[in-house]
């Protein structure tokens, strides 16, 4: 194992800011109704989804996986919806893919704590976990049409709260070129990941947005605690990202590293809002110190 990189929230670097890749492993496929991936868009329309997990690699770091993925797609099947996985969809099956193992990954961030994003963590008791603090709270009281789909894996097994840094403020830098943006609305604590790669700025954002079509149609996930802060969150990332990942986005391939879905591609105008958000802009040209 690499020796552990010392993490704080005002991360520095004197050098010029890493270049890092991210590399997207589906999690299994959810069928779902439309509406649940653009509020009032496609009552009736079922469609299968998958989950997303995602990788962060860099000479610098340790390996950083933003997200653990579903745990038991029975239980899922049961309790929220058809679910199918293969072997390689599993999170060890999916690192395996690319010659890792568990013991691999020294670092977790949760985008939020929903089954699909946070039922393997006991997997990797081994690493450091980063959740924020709202989101921490929230799943121990969750909002009543959200209770089904927080199961509290993240404290099963060997885990404990001290396995867990929670992030308090709007912005924490993993390391020089990763930062995390607090981006509420699809649950009060979800957050995303911006990450300085060859393509840009990518927004690794969960659930804060589904797919590349939440930023076409102007409208946040059907899935929802707060449909303005939603919104507004949404936002953000595109003033702050070039590439987006999402968390069910049908248009990206098991194992991709490049070629994600640019920003500019569905929002035309993207330049000129840019221009109107500098206020909401926390990175430059690539991520760096807040």
């Amino acid at each position: 194992m690499t020796e552990r990189t010392v993490m704080n929230p005002s991360a520095r670097s004197t050098e010029s800011i890493p270049v890092y890749r991210v590399t997207a492993l589906r999690q299994g496929w959810l069928e779902v109704d439309r509406s649940s991936q653009t509020y009032l868009h496609g009552f009736g329309d079922a469609i299968w989804v998958p989950v997303w997990a995602y990788l962060i690699q860099g000479d610098s770091i340790p390996n950083i996986l933003v997200d653990t993925g579903i745990h038991d797609p029975s239980w899922v099947t049961d309790a929220v919806s058809p679910c199918r996985q293969s072997s390689d969809e599993t999170i060890i099956g999916s690192l395996r893919t690319l010659g890792l193992e568990a013991e691999d990954i020294e670092i977790v961030v949760n985008t939020h704590l929903h089954y699909d994003h946070s039922d393997n963590n006991p997997l990797f008791a081994h690493a450091r976990f980063f959740v924020s603090r709202i989101e921490w709270d929230g799943a121990a009281e969750p909002f009543e049409l959200q209770t089904d789909i927080y199961t509290g894996r993240w404290l099963a097994g060997k885990l404990t709260p001290f396995h867990y840094t929670l992030i308090d403020s709007k912005y924490f830098d993993i390391a020089p070129g990763i930062r995390v943006m607090q981006t509420p609305g699809h649950c009060p604590g979800i957050q995303t990941v911006l990450v300085n790669t060859a393509e840009g700025v990518a927004a690794v954002c969960g659930d804060a947005m589904n797919s590349p079509e939440n930023i076409r149609l102007n409208t946040p996930p059907g899935i929802v605690t707060d449909v303005v802060a939603a919104m507004n969150s949404i936002h953000r990332i595109v003033a702050n990202a070039d590439v987006v990942l999402t968390g069910h986005d049908p248009g990206l391939e098991h194992g991709q590293f490049e070629g994600f879905p640019r920003i500019a591609d569905f929002e035309p105008s993207i330049g000129d809002r840019r221009g109107t958000l500098h206020d909401q802009r926390v990175v430059a040209a690539v991520v760096g110190p807040a």
